[in-house]
Parts: structure tokens; C-alpha cells; sequence
């Protein structure tokens, strides 16, 4: 499998910052990608003087909630094996967001041994790859069936 997206250095990749930022873009689910978000990305990178990694994943409707979730999981075990995990900070925008908070959900889920992960992302889980912490910017975090209508 192959983890797609785009390291920001903040000093060069021979010179890794202590801490790591991993940036999941938005766009509903629908649209976004790396290309776009690099020159916010690289003002993160400067303004906080870490190296950031712009994680892409897949979009619906080719795709569905749980291929994004794999890609989210892959390149945050990706990043994990090559960053120290307990020093990345997840930033999800939007649906990446939403995004971030499932991976957090996966990897508390998997610590407290439930078994509520689908069986070919559970394998990419390691309950002790915690990261640091997360920044969500507007997540979309309901995906319960929606009650009622505007109307009544």
C-alpha cells in the first residue's frame, strides 16, 4: 500500500523538526487534495516551525467513509513509523477533521480491546501510537441519521 501526500520541511528533510504536524485537508468528502493546501501548509510550517506532512485520501462518491478512514490510517502509521507519534499533532479542516476524530476513536477503540473497527483497518491500529493531540477546524462529527426536517 502506498501512502500519498506531500512533506512541508520546515529546516530540510535532513534536518526533521522535533514536532510534526499532520494536516487532512476538507472538502466535504467531496473535493480537496494536497496540491491545494500546500501554501497554507507551508505557513503552518513557518508559523509554528514544524514540519508538516498533507496527507491525501480518497473522495466520494468513487470512494466511501471507509476507504477514507483507511487512507487516514495508513498515513498516520506511515508518519508514525518514521516520527515519534507521541510528537505529531493531527489538523483536520472540515470533513479532515471529522476525519482525525475517527482515527482518535479507532485508536481508543482498539486500546479498550473493542472490536468495532472494520477488520482490514483494525490491522493498521496500534493502540500505543496515540498522537499528541489534535486541532479540529470545524469537523463534521455527526453521522447519525438526521431527525425530522427543516419544514416541521
Amino acid at each position: 500500500c502506498t501512502v500519498k501526500g506531500r512533506f512541508i520541511y520546515r529546516d530540510g528533510p535532513e534536518k526533521p523538526t522535533e514536532w510534526t504536524i499532520m494536516w487532512v485537508y476538507g472538502g466535504a468528502f467531496l473535493s480537496g487534495d494536497v496540491q491545494g493546501n500546500l501554501t497554507k501548509a507551508d505557513l503552518i510550517s513557518r508559523k509554528t516551525n514544524m514540519d508538516v506532512f498533507v496527507c491525501e485520501y480518497r473522495l466520494v462518491p468513487e470512494f466511501d467513509a471507509d476507504d477514507i478512514c483507511w487512507d487516514m490510517a495508513l498515513a498516520f502509521k506511515w508518519l508514525s513509523q518514521r516520527r515519534n507519534p507521541r510528537k505529531v499533532i493531527l489538523l483536520g479542516i472540515s470533513s479532515g477533521g471529522s476525519v482525525c476524530v475517527r482515527q482518535l476513536q479507532y485508536i481508543a477503540e482498539k486500546k479498550r480491546g473493542e472490536t468495532l473497527l472494520p477488520s482490514y483497518i483494525n490491522t493498521l491500529i496500534d493502540p500505543e501510537t496515540m498522537p499528541a493531540g489534535a486541532v479540529l477546524m470545524g469537523p463534521f462529527v455527526d453521522f447519525t441519521e438526521p431527525k425530522g426536517s427543516l419544514v416541521h
